[in-house]
């Protein structure tokens, strides 16, 4: 006969326990399961011999209590409520991207370090709408130093017509990420 894998249900190793130990209050040695087993069944073979069943019954499981509440004679499910904030999702936060790299001739180079304060750092940037030669942005050093968020925006507007180069800036100065978009002022179109 082969090997056969079979579950049996927690009520029964409940009752399993409790047989068990009973043989082994009766018996001078430690039962093993497998005598256990063996009294079960010739138990329970000797209750189809004979009319009366001698099958013990099944230990009494307690039952799930609900959650239930009585409106109008109808039941319904109360539901627990969940704090949102009390949930840790374990989400990342979103990669930083990579720094976008400008080559710089020793003339470019040159004239940052000169340009350079002890307030202002320049970078060199692209901007799509002046076309591919790198402009120098200044920035103000507190407003990256100082800040909470590894990446911070800062705007810059510059050209004519007049339009922004939005920076975004690692605490390093880097540029991770940039966009260029045209300027509309309020005063332009407010009424008078």
């Amino acid at each position: 006969m082969a090997n056969k894998t079979i579950t049996i249900p927690l009520e029964i190793w409940v009752k399993m326990k409790d047989i068990k130990e009973n043989l082994n209050q009766k018996s001078e040695s430690p039962v093993h399961w497998r005598e256990t087993w063996k009294y079960v069944i010739e138990t329970y073979e000797q209750g189809l011999k004979n009319s009366k069943k001698i099958i013990p019954p099944l230990p009494k499981v307690p039952k799930q209590q609900k959650n239930l509440k009585e409106i109008s004679g109808s039941k319904k499910i109360k539901i627990p409520k969940i704090d949102m904030n009390e949930i840790e999702l374990s989400i990342p936060d979103p990669p930083i991207k990579k720094v976008i790299k400008i080559k710089l001739n020793t003339k470019q180079l040159g004239e940052l370090a000169k340009k350079e304060t002890e307030e202002t750092k320049y970078i060199l940037i692209e901007c799509q709408i002046c076309g591919d030669t790198p402009i120098m942005m200044p920035v103000p050093k507190n407003l990256v130093l100082d800040a909470s968020e590894p990446v911070v925006d800062v705007s810059y507007i510059h050209g004519d017509p007049e339009h922004v180069l939005v920076a975004q800036l690692d605490h390093d100065f880097q540029v991770r990420r940039r966009r260029a978009c045209w300027v509309v002022y309020e005063k332009d179109y407010q009424k008078s």
